[in-house]
């Protein structure tokens, strides 16, 4: 048998047979070789009908946001993420060096009783949130900078 007869049954069961067939070592070793190969062009960038590492479900360029890495996630699993980590799950590259998390203080009114939550702040492009009434009067103050890093909001 052919090697490429045998690749369409699959990886594993290519070598499987192969073995079979006889001279099994080398090819296990090709086998292995071209599983690791998938792998990590995997792992380089995502694109649409790729799963979402979170949930598993199949993204499309609507639904995804992409991370500095070039992996994506869904938007709801991001959104999610955000709040727990700063790496991204598929590489372990950090994707945000400073982002605000539930429990901290809101820079604008700097309240201790009102900290931060997942039910009252709004993330900014560049990752630091605040709470939304407090953007919506930073904006309408005619402020256009995050008050953390001065990068366009």
């Amino acid at each position: 048998m052919e090697w490429n007869q045998l690749m369409s049954y699959g990886c594993m069961a290519a070598a499987a047979l192969y073995v079979a067939y006889g001279n099994g070592i080398p090819m296990m070793v090709q086998c292995y070789q071209k599983m690791f190969d998938q792998l990590e062009e995997a792992k380089h960038k995502s694109k649409p009908g790729d799963r979402c590492i979170c949930c598993l479900e199949v993204m499309s360029e609507e639904d995804w946001h992409v991370l500095k890495c070039h992996h994506a996630l869904h938007k709801e699993c991001f959104e999610e993420l955000r709040q727990l980590r700063n790496t991204c799950l598929i590489c372990g590259k950090v994707y945000v060096y400073s982002s605000s998390q539930p429990g901290e203080i809101c820079i604008i009114c700097m309240d201790d009783e009102n900290p931060l939550n997942i039910q009252n702040m709004t993330y900014l492009a560049c990752n630091h949130a605040l709470h939304e009434s407090c953007l919506t009067t930073y904006k309408e103050n005619g402020y256009r900078n995050c008050p953390f890093c001065r990068k366009d909001i």
